[in-house]
């Protein structure tokens, strides 16, 4: 299915859980970029699950006022511990590379996310803001995975909510003007009233998987191009 990668690879993660985990250090050769079948060194962890992922930090979310929700995290490989007595690190094949591995990268457990049958839900009364997208494009549409500022305690896989796009503010004086025009300020002597323009419904989105702070949901339909800040409500 469309959002089948993104279930089973693609994740969201708080900056301590991040930090904890065991890093790539290099190889023999003294390479810096590494690829399927390359043997890589790397630092030792309390786990020992032969089956690894090697992941690296994309990007920092934040919400629409600027706080700190968690780390977007991408899947570079998977690997597999090699049994080698190296003394305190880890030697690792990397099995499957989809984009190169560099020293510094994050070694994992493999955790098996088979996509389960997902029961579509219309949402309620939930509202939140469409803050990020896995590709760090400008301009979104159908078939895009967004990131919402909705925790798996408000939304779950499959709630369908609707995309709203909401015009800036108008301030309605001798001449109408744009909340955050350049020629305009507000003040006791520039009278006016505030008018604030109705959301329109611009598209939908299904919800796919959910994290403490965030979720990652598929755009099903766009009207319009959806961009960073647009309002996900009931659809």
């Amino acid at each position: 299915s469309v959002i089948k990668p993104y279930i089973e690879n693609e994740m969201i993660m708080s900056q301590q859980a991040y930090d904890r985990y065991p890093h790539v250090l290099g190889d023999q050769e003294g390479a810096v970029r590494y690829a399927t079948n390359n043997l890589v060194l790397g630092t030792a962890s309390r786990r020992n699950k032969e089956d690894l992922n090697i992941v690296r930090k994309q990007n920092e979310l934040y919400d629409m006022d600027g706080n700190f929700i968690g780390l977007q995290i991408r899947h570079l490989a998977t690997a597999k511990l090699v049994v080698a007595d190296i003394g305190k690190q880890k030697l690792i094949r990397i099995l499957q590379a989809k984009l190169e591995v560099k020293r510094g990268d994050k070694i994992i457990p493999a955790v098996k996310n088979e996509p389960d049958d997902i029961l579509l839900i219309a949402a309620e009364d939930q509202t939140g803001f469409i803050i990020d997208d896995l590709e760090q494009h400008n301009l979104l549409g159908r078939y895009n995975v967004v990131v919402l500022n909705l925790g798996i305690n408000q939304v779950s896989a499959g709630t369908i909510m609707g995309i709203y796009s909401q015009g800036p503010k108008i301030i309605d004086g001798k001449k109408p003007k744009y909340e955050g025009e350049t020629d305009i300020v507000r003040s006791a002597f520039n009278e006016g009233n505030e008018i604030i323009q109705p959301a329109m419904k611009v598209g939908e989105v299904v919800v796919f998987k959910t994290y403490d702070t965030a979720s990652y949901a598929l755009i099903t339909k766009s009207a319009r191009v959806i961009k960073r800040g647009m309002i996900v409500a009931r659809p």
